[in-house]
């Protein structure tokens, strides 16, 4: 499954989603695919995340979605 969220905060390399489509339930800090040429994140930003199991806590910050 892949949700799209936005970055709500980050926690050292990890970072906390809120989904606002899933009644703005907001992730546990979950890690991220890192990618070159690194892509400055910052909070507000919408990104996708993929999730390997059937908890929030499964999920993986996939990338930034460009929507400015």
């Amino acid at each position: 499954m892949v949700i799209k969220g936005k970055i709500s905060s980050f926690e050292g390399s990890k970072i906390r989603v809120v989904f606002p489509e899933r009644n703005n339930i907001v992730s546990p800090p979950l890690p991220s695919v890192v990618v070159q040429p690194l892509i400055e994140l910052m909070v507000g930003d919408t990104v996708v995340v993929g999730f390997t199991g059937a908890e929030i806590r499964d999920g993986v910050v996939l990338g930034k979605i460009n929507d400015r």
